[in-house]
């Protein structure tokens, strides 16, 4: 099949995306070109062209066709929700489109995700080897390919690390929207080509836009990489298709808006937001939408309401629209649905921020803009007669002057000298057609670098003893202030709150939000990892991406204007409270312990099994034997008699209390562990099995005290290990390796070994860590192909220094990180993981 042929069966006649409307059932001609020969590493073409079309099309026809140089994953990431909300649905119709031709092939059909805040779709981590479509903001791509996944518990921080940055094609797309986020994805982009620091799986990224500068991208390590870019533009044959010269040639008339803010003091506000209001009812034709951009919310917000007053004083059926980021996600739904279903020639005003500033399908025939930073306006110009559909004179865009000498607040979120520069070229043009504009020679300001230092400090996903991170949010936004996300219950009954449904979330600026909530006087609830519960949070603690849980009375809420920092009054719940489950993330919770019972021996064995299974199927640089080995290992210290004892706690008569299990139907979601002794059971806090398996394999396994045989290590029972056979009659390469991934498998346990505050201690002040004492001993442990005798555990390699036990665990987890880069590390913790969590989807007993 021709790319052409793929083209027209995957579009149908659907939408083309980037709000080009009904798809040409032939590609355009630099849409052929993606689809052939090497990725380019920027596409500079123009707004309404079909670019996302264009990448997603080109990705599925060479996975389909086999393309190797064409990675598994294609993440897109887009600077604003409302734009993902458009590449998910555009992608959904291509992915059912192209369904049919993989199936053909006997192919994988490619699966589309969503991670934005509030819809976090976790289910692709599971299925690696599988292709597929990851679709989000770039709060919650970034932040997790940062080590630090907003929204996401902290134990899976390493696996959507690890998928991120090995086999993924990244798509940056709107990049002149995306502020600290662009030079923190060409860091991130020169940390994978680096040789110190190697991915398990080639990756790669492509920048989009529209307003292209390839002087944005020489960052401290990209730099070098910059010079040599290979940038796609729009091709000559394209420029000739009447498609293209009908958006290039739309009139637009450009002039000068008659109101304007002489200040920022509440008077001068007041007076400019009356003036504005009066100003655009009074340019509002009736026969088609107007559209006005406002810069921050709240002057969106003040606007909204005299347009909303001014209309309704005059009797006008005229219907008025507020769109910014602070909904809550049911609400933006509503209002996302209504933009679409706007028509050129429907009576509508709509007021808005840069939430429409890509990406959103309108087309206005008068269109007031703030003064903005020059590609950011030519965004915005995109808005007024988009496709040329307005005739006669055509759209007609009015520009607002901002008084920045008179207020350099009145330029935020942007720069006194970007706006500067903008008027600048306002002042000389008269015309907002795309061809009449000069191209965008704006510089890209970037305060906040991410170092390789940096970086590497990251993978550590331990917080401090006081439970705080490392701040992220300067890599990824430099607009202001970092979102939380908000969501209204009774928070008195907090006990019985579930985590809200996405429908229930409200972003919300950090700033405002602790605003808002000390007016009200009203402390938060945050969920506590390591108490696995909501708790109340003070201002000053509150930290970007959290969910913030409100009491319904606590206000900040209006349907129609979003979050409103200050507004009393009750807010109502949106549907049914708590419509998703709690997360496993509470550090003495193992929600992979529940199910029917498994005997140990069984689920380690299924456990190799699947391991053998992943190694075959994607690379294991160099470690296949050692991920084997430790999915083999990964439970064995679930055979010590706290976990046991957590296990057994509610078993009936007929349990055989004389054999080890590794689940239980009756532990609920917190295990109580202890250790019986005489009679009397003492608690053990907080305790982790993988603690007592790495602590059991350096003793039996690296020492060579157990029992090990062919079948363990490679193919074996079951185990279709394929090359790993050749490899399994040798040492271990890594022992060391081999502990680092049983202690991460449930991600609690990695870099950083000791106690946390409000662990049981031992009465006779032995080392303890993680629930696991000095000198506790694990009973025997018999599977097919491994015995290992009885262990006493030791601990000494949590205190500092060269010991007994050889080199802390500190020193040897910083020197696997550097023999191994934190991109393959995390590529093997997250196969053993899986490995587990396949092997416990198995909920096999053994014979």
């Amino acid at each position: 099949m021709t790319y052409d042929e793929f083209f027209t069966a995957v579009v149908g006649g659907g939408v083309g995306g980037d709000g080009a409307g009904p798809s040409p059932r032939s590609p355009y001609e630099y849409q052929r070109q993606l689809a052939a020969g090497d990725w380019p590493d920027m596409l500079d073409i123009p707004t309404g062209l079909g670019k996302t079309a264009a990448i997603t099309i080109a990705w599925l026809y060479r996975r389909l066709t086999g393309d190797d140089a064409t990675p598994r994953r294609l993440v897109w990431c887009l600077p604003m929700r409302v734009l993902v909300e458009q590449t998910r649905d555009a992608v959904g119709g291509w992915l059912a489109g192209a369904a049919p031709l993989f199936e053909e092939c006997d192919e994988v059909v490619p699966q589309a995700y969503v991670l934005m805040g509030g819809e976090v779709d976790a289910a692709w981590v599971h299925r690696p080897e599988h292709p597929s479509v990851l679709i989000g903001t770039q709060d919650m791509l970034l932040s997790r390919a940062l080590m630090r996944g907003y929204g996401a518990s902290r134990y899976r921080w390493p696996i959507d690390f690890a998928l991120l940055h090995n086999d993924a094609l990244w798509l940056f797309d709107e990049v002149q929207l995306m502020g600290a986020g662009l030079p923190t994805s060409a860091q991130l982009e020169a940390f994978r080509r680096r040789d110190d620091m190697p991915v398990a799986v080639p990756s790669r990224t492509i920048w989009s836009s529209a307003t292209m500068r390839t002087d944005w991208f020489r960052t401290v390590d990209f730099g070098p990489y910059a010079a040599s870019a290979r940038a796609l533009t729009l091709p000559e044959a394209d420029r000739r298709d009447a498609r293209v010269s009908m958006r290039f040639d739309a009139p637009k008339r450009l002039i000068a808006a008659r109101s304007s803010p002489a200040g920022t003091k509440k008077a001068d506000l007041k007076a400019y937001l009356d003036a504005l209001g009066d100003e655009v009812v009074a340019a509002h034709t009736g026969d088609a939408p107007t559209l006005v951009i406002m810069n921050s919310v709240g002057r969106a917000q003040e606007l909204f309401r005299r347009v909303r007053h001014r209309l309704a004083d005059d009797g006008r059926l005229t219907s008025s629209l507020l769109v910014h980021s602070r909904f809550r996600s049911a609400d933006r739904a509503a209002l996302n649905d209504r933009i679409r279903e706007l028509r050129p020639d429907d009576d509508a005003i709509v007021v808005a921020t840069q939430a429409v500033e890509a990406g959103v399908d309108i087309s206005s025939r008068n269109l007031f803009t703030e003064l903005a930073p020059w590609p950011s306006l030519v965004q915005r110009f995109g808005r007024c007669n988009r496709g040329g559909e307005h005739g006669g004179p055509g759209g007609i865009v009015h520009w607002i002057d901002l008084a920045t000498d008179a207020s350099a607040d009145l330029a935020l979120p942007y720069g006194r000298e970007a706006l500067d520069r903008a008027r600048e070229l306002l002042r000389g043009l008269d015309s907002a057609s795309p061809s009449a504009l000069p191209p965008v020679d704006e510089p890209y300001d970037t305060p906040h670098v991410l170092r390789r230092k940096d970086f590497l400090e990251l993978f550590n996903t331990e917080p401090d003893l006081s439970g705080f991170d490392i701040d992220i949010s300067p890599y990824l936004r430099d607009t202001g202030d970092a979102d939380v996300q908000l969501f209204w219950r009774n928070a008195s009954r907090q006990a019985e709150q579930r985590r809200p449904g996405r429908d229930e979330l409200c972003p919300a600026p950090i700033g405002l939000a602790r605003a808002h909530l000390k007016t009200v006087r009203q402390r938060p609830l945050v969920w506590n990892t390591l108490q696995g519960e909501w708790a109340h949070v003070d201002l000053s603690e509150i930290r970007p991406g959290q969910l913030l849980m409100l009491d319904t009375g606590a206000g900040g809420y209006d349907t129609d204007l979003g979050f409103v920092s200050g507004q009393r009054g009750r807010v109502d719940p949106v549907g049914p409270p708590g419509v998703e489950e709690e997360p496993a993330d509470a550090m003495d919770r193992d929600p992979g312990a529940a199910g029917e019972f498994v005997e140990l021996a069984a689920h380690l064995l299924a456990a190799r099994r699947e391991a053998a299974q992943l190694a075959a199927s994607l690379p294991t640089v160099g470690a296949g034997t050692e991920v084997v080995e430790a999915a083999l290992w990964h439970d064995v210290g679930k055979a010590h008699p706290a976990f046991q004892t957590a296990l057994l706690e509610h078993a009936g008569a007929g349990v055989d209390r004389s054999c080890l299990w590794a689940k239980s139907p009756d532990v609920g979601r917190r295990l109580h562990y202890g250790v019986e002794v005489e009679g009397e059971l003492h608690a053990r806090r907080y305790f982790r099995h993988e603690v007592a398996s790495m602590l059991a394999w350096l003793e039996a396994g690296a020492g060579g005290a157990a029992s090990v045989s062919e079948e363990a290590l490679g193919g074996g029972e079951g185990g279709e290990a394929g090359e790993l056979d050749d490899a399994a009659q040798d040492l271990l390469r890594d022992s060391d390796l081999v502990a680092y991934l049983l202690a991460a498998h449930h991600g609690k346990v990695r870099l950083v070994l000791r106690a946390l505050p409000g662990e049981t201690e031992p009465p006779d002040g032995r080392l303890y860590a993680r629930g696991v004492w000095a000198g506790d001993t694990l009973p025997p442990v018999s599977v097919n192909g491994l015995r290992v005798p009885p262990v006493t555990l030791r601990l000494d390699l949590m205190q500092l220094g060269h010991g007994p036990m050889g080199a802390s665990w500190s020193a040897r987890t910083a020197a696997l990180l550097e023999r191994w880069g934190p991109f393959r590390l995390a590529w093997l913790e997250t196969m053993v993981r899986l490995a587990d969590w396949r092997a416990s989807a198995e909920g096999a007993t053994a014979r």
